[in-house]
Order: C-alpha cells, then structure tokens, then sequence
C-alpha cells in the first residue's frame, strides 16, 4: 500500500467536512476525491491500478477522518499520526490548512503541469543527451516511473521523482537499490532498469536545477 502523503489527507479532510457539512453528497464527493487522487498520482509520475485509491479506500479513509475527530480512532489505523496531525492543522491552524490544501488542488490539475513538463523535459534530455531513441527514451521514462514507484513504497520519499526531489534524496534511493538483493536476486532485469534510471535522472536533476537556478540569477 502507498502511504498517504500530506496534500492527500489535506483533500481527504476537506471532503470529510464537505459530506458533514452538506455541502457535497456523500457518494459524489468519494468519486470527486478518488479521481483527483488518481490524477495526482499520474502527475507525479506514479503507475496504478484500478484500486488505487478507488472509491472503497476512500469511504473508509473518510470514515477514519471521523473517528479521528471524534476522538476514538481504529486500534492499528494506518499513518493515525499523520491524518491526525493534518485534522489537527484543519482545527487549529486554518491558514496554513488553506495554503497546504490549495497546493494539493494544483497537483490534482487536469491540464499540463509543473509534473508532466518535468517528465517530458527529461524525455528530451534522454535524446538530446545520450542520443536515445524514441522507444529507448520511453523505456527509460517507464523505468523511471517504476523507480518512483518504488522509492514511495520503500518510504525514501513520499512524493515523485517528478516533483524534483534533491540529490540526497536521489542518493538515497541508489543506496537502498544497490542494497536491496532480494530485487537483485529474483528480478535482475528490472534491478539494472532501475539502476539505470536513477543514474540518468540523477545527472539529469543535476543540470536541471543548475540551470534553473542560472534563470533565477539572469532574472534578479
């Protein structure tokens, strides 16, 4: 299962209190948070299923957001600390609550994003770079998606590649990878796919922020 990062318990809470507060029916608003989950996992790169985050798992998260407010949370509720600590900021903290949730709106966006121009900016780097062909680049671009897969499920970050993680947290997952001999063992193939991924992006993440923050000092 991958765990829930702030921006979704951010939209998880707001559709709780939309249901409660009859501003949204209860059934249209799961399928209203389902979609903007998936959608967000896409933006960031993410490969899902059909369950990921399907409208079950949300009616029982919104449940969970209720037992948390009323005080009497599930013995063994997934990540309690973090959806309370996000129910905590709604109540105490609404400003910050509303700069968090607006976030989380932006990376549910339906139209090109800072997400997908990342991807897509890296695909150009593979060809340009490397003289990699389409199917090449492609594939490369599928190993990297899997690689973001892989890093959130491992907890080495909570959010995408795409999201332009740092190079300690890139390091990070190159660690864990050449650590990890179960993969390396039973799937070799995919191993070496993912270890050649985060060597591309890492130097791709490289001259990407060198460059953006060259635009930012022209700009000053």
């Amino acid at each position: 299962m991958v765990p829930w990062n702030k921006y979704e318990i951010a939209l998880l809470v707001e559709t709780y209190f939309n249901i409660e507060n009859g501003i949204r029916r209860r059934g249209n608003e799961l399928k209203r948070l389902s979609v903007k989950l998936r959608r967000m996992a896409l933006n960031c790169g993410m490969a899902i299923d059909s369950v990921y985050r399907n409208y079950n798992g949300m009616n029982c998260k919104v449940r969970a957001i209720g037992e948390i407010i009323g005080g009497a949370p599930s013995d063994g509720m997934p990540q309690q600390k973090e959806f309370a600590e996000i129910v905590k900021m709604y109540l105490d903290s609404p400003g910050e609550y509303a700069l968090l949730l607006e976030e989380a709106h932006k990376m549910c966006a339906a139209s090109l994003n800072g997400y997908s121009l990342v991807r897509a900016e890296f695909k150009n780097w593979l060809k340009n770079r490397f003289g990699l062909d389409e199917r090449a680049a492609r594939e490369t671009l599928g190993a990297t998606e899997r690689l973001s897969l892989y890093s959130v499920k491992k907890g080495l970050t909570s959010l995408s590649v795409w999201t332009g993680i740092g190079c300690k947290e890139l390091n990070r997952i190159k660690q864990a990878l050449e650590k990890d001999a179960v993969l390396k063992r039973k799937f070799p193939e995919e191993h070496a796919a993912l270890e050649r991924a985060v060597k591309y992006y890492s130097a791709f993440a490289k001259e990407y922020a060198a460059e953006k923050s060259e635009n930012a000092s022209f700009a000053r």
